[in-house]
């Protein structure tokens, strides 16, 4: 009878155990459920704000990603259904990230036609490096200065159906003593109307 009493309560005690890390395990199931699907709503919203659809930033979402933000890719991952580009006059519709895989700059900003509406459309992919004062500062002579380890961004430009790459700049961030003015090239829309120049001119082919 006694055994039998000691047995049941092992029993108990096993089973109220098991319930316990059951609920455990169900408790983190679904925390990292919400989680996951809080990080696409997030996703999906960001994309919004900065102007951009979200079924796009899903489909170039990563490719720009490394492991230092430092580098940049040499290639990045094409997508299939995206449109190929074929240089000329445009609009050549892009998308940017920076290497931490989140967008760049606003979209808002864009010509018309140079902000995807929709995977089918998107022609580009601009991956944009974080900024650096390590790297030489522009070539060319600003009001006949020349400026050395300013804030810098280096970028590449890759082919979204293919992931080719097209071309790489630096962008830069500097104080013109002529317009006693900052110059920001850094921004999206300097950046792709520096690239739209480039395709105009031939500089950047297929």
């Amino acid at each position: 009878m006694i055994g039998t009493t000691l047995q049941n309560r092992h029993q108990e005690k096993t089973t109220m155990k098991n319930l316990r890390l059951f609920i455990i395990l169900l408790i983190v199931t679904v925390f990292v459920a919400v989680l996951i699907a809080w990080g696409g709503i997030w996703g999906d919203a960001r994309a919004l704000v900065m102007g951009i659809k979200p079924e796009v930033y899903k489909a170039f979402a990563r490719v720009c990603t490394v492991k230092n933000s430092n580098d940049l890719p040499e290639q990045v991952r094409g997508v299939q259904q995206a449109a190929e580009f074929t240089g000329g006059r445009g609009p050549h519709p892009i998308i940017a990230f920076s290497t931490s895989g989140d967008l760049y700059g606003s979209a808002a900003g864009l010509p018309r036609g140079w902000n995807p509406a929709s995977v089918n459309a998107t022609q580009l992919v601009l991956c944009v490096g974080d900024e650096r004062v390590d790297l030489p500062g522009p070539a060319f002579p600003v009001c006949q200065h020349y400026f050395d380890r300013v804030p810098t961004r280096r970028t590449m430009l890759f082919a979204a159906r293919t992931g080719k790459k097209l071309w790489t700049s630096d962008f830069y961030r500097y104080y013109s003593p002529c317009d006693a003015q900052e110059v920001d090239s850094t921004t999206l829309d300097a950046m792709v109307s520096e690239i739209r120049t480039n395709i105009e001119k031939g500089y950047i082919q297929p």
